[in-house]
């Protein structure tokens, strides 16, 4: 991969001036540049591209094949290219696609629209749309259930977690809790997880009761205990201006992910090392290591899934540039970001979201509904605008007034090599890496690179505190200097 730094693209038009087209083709075979050459629109390949639609949201499984969902491609000089909607397989095929093309899939949700745009792709790719995601519960409680177990050496306190919510009593004598049961989450049965920690809030010992009835009036009765599983991560390799590395350990049953342990340390020689307290005799354990460093730059994180046993487990540094402070005026229909280093990785994902007061309810009765938007963009871009929108994606996109949130973030498969095997990849795993593998849907490492705003991505500033661009005037082709960071 080779990265070229600090450029800009345009969702639905030219970068430059309108007579210079900036094309996503490759200057010479092998390299991965996303904006290296200068062509004539007709000098172009074109050809068809295949996009697949699956679930985002949450009463299908996620995973099933969606049909209906309206599909659009933009070529690379702004004007409408193929476009409809995906039949009863959940796919379609785009004819006389271009180059350097955008292709956004339209979803209707129930709270809704998911807009998802892939940026630069290329004649014969296949996009893979839609998410990995859990059920939301909410609600009142409809009863309680019991779970009893002998108390245990040392406790400080118990918790007793299933798949919609969790309990804990703070008496190391106690030999029971209430188990709370909610009307949006009924499961008859369900894998119970019952934790004793010590005063120092480490887990000891555990105990997991498979298939357990979980319904209003039930006792689950535990006999015994097994000492927690010691899980001992390591970062090697850790460049001088790591600060810190965050050790996280998530362990997995089937769909339910209990609740998982955090430490905290300072590298020493490169190494940063953390032990972590888990319970014993899970599917797998999803484990993260994140580096912070200094000053206003994002964290890098590193998530694997080891298996249910495994006692030790250790990241090798893949360090990604540094991302600092983005930038985002729906006004000036444009969005930015810092960047540190010239280290190579696969493309750059952006979540929009806002909220559009329509005056109908939403799911939950509010009036108006909810926008998001998932945008895959190529490495060495650091700048992206949707002005001169095509009709067709209009109503979806933001607009003067709207005030998006969200996340940016750099990331990096360990089994995909630049971003033409990026844009092959199933968005459930670029949505959500975390996601992808702790539901084993990605079976290797994902290092992401995220924003410095607050953590969580693209910030709405104050006026008084923005480019002078993202105020209420035209862009200027040139990018200004950028206010410092207010965070």
């Amino acid at each position: 991969m080779r990265r070229t730094g600090g450029a800009a693209v345009a969702l639905f038009t030219c970068v430059a001036a309108c007579g210079d087209v900036t094309s996503f083709i490759d200057a010479a075979p092998g390299d991965d540049d996303p904006i290296d050459a200068q062509v004539d629109p007709d000098a172009r390949p074109s050809g068809q591209v295949t996009v697949t639609t699956r679930s985002r949201c949450c009463d299908q499984p996620a995973g099933t094949l969606v049909a209906g969902v309206q599909v659009v491609v933009v070529q690379p000089d702004g004007s409408a290219g193929d476009s409809g909607q995906t039949d009863s397989s959940g796919t379609i095929t785009l004819d006389d696609v271009q180059a350097g093309a955008a292709v956004t899939a339209i979803y209707t949700t129930p709270d809704g629209f998911d807009i998802v745009t892939v940026v630069g792709v290329e004649p014969g790719d296949a996009l893979q749309m839609g998410e990995s995601y859990q059920p939301q519960y909410f609600g009142n409680t409809t009863g309680n259930g019991t779970i009893t177990f002998p108390s245990y050496p040392g406790t400080y306190y118990y918790q007793a977690q299933y798949q919609c919510t969790s309990t804990s009593v703070y008496d190391g004598a106690a030999t029971s809790m209430t188990m709370y049961y909610y009307q949006d989450c009924q499961p008859t049965v369900g894998d119970v997880v019952l934790s004793a920690y010590s005063p120092s809030y480490q887990m000891i010992a555990s105990t997991i009761v498979r298939n357990a009835s979980t319904v209003p009036g039930s006792t689950i009765a535990v006999s015994g205990w097994s000492s927690a599983l010691q899980l001992t991560a390591s970062a090697t390799g850790l460049p001088e201006h790591v600060s810190e590395v965050r050790f996280y350990a998530q362990p997995v049953l089937g769909a339910f992910y209990p609740g998982g342990q955090n430490y905290y340390t300072s590298p020493e020689g490169g190494t940063a090392t953390g032990t972590m307290g888990l319970p014993s005799g899970t599917d797998r354990i999803s484990v993260m290591s994140e580096l912070r460093r200094q000053g206003d730059l994002g964290r890098q994180r590193t998530w694997r899934a080891v298996s249910g046993s495994t006692g030790s487990t250790a990241f090798a540094t893949n360090e990604l540039p540094w991302v600092g402070p983005s930038y985002f005026s729906a006004s000036a229909q444009r969005a930015s970001w810092t960047q540190l280093g010239e280290q190579p990785y696969d493309g750059a994902i952006a979540h929009v979201g806002w909220y559009i007061d329509s005056g109908s309810p939403d799911l939950f009765g509010a009036p108006g509904n909810y926008r998001n938007w998932t945008i895959m963009l190529p490495p060495g871009v650091t700048e992206w605008t949707w002005d001169q929108v095509p009709a067709a994606l209009e109503p979806y996109v933001p607009q003067v007034g709207d005030a998006p949130y969200r996340e940016l973030f750099l990331i990096d498969l360990a089994d995909a090599d630049g971003y033409a095997e990026l844009r092959g990849v199933d968005e459930r795993i670029y949505s959500c890496p975390e996601c992808a593998v702790r539901d084993g849907s990605y079976p290797g490492d994902i290092t992401t690179a995220h924003s410095y705003d607050g953590g969580e991505g693209f910030a709405a500033r104050p006026a008084q505190l923005r480019a002078p661009w993202q105020l209420e005037q035209p862009a200027t082709p040139a990018q200004p200097a950028l206010p410092a960071p207010h965070n």
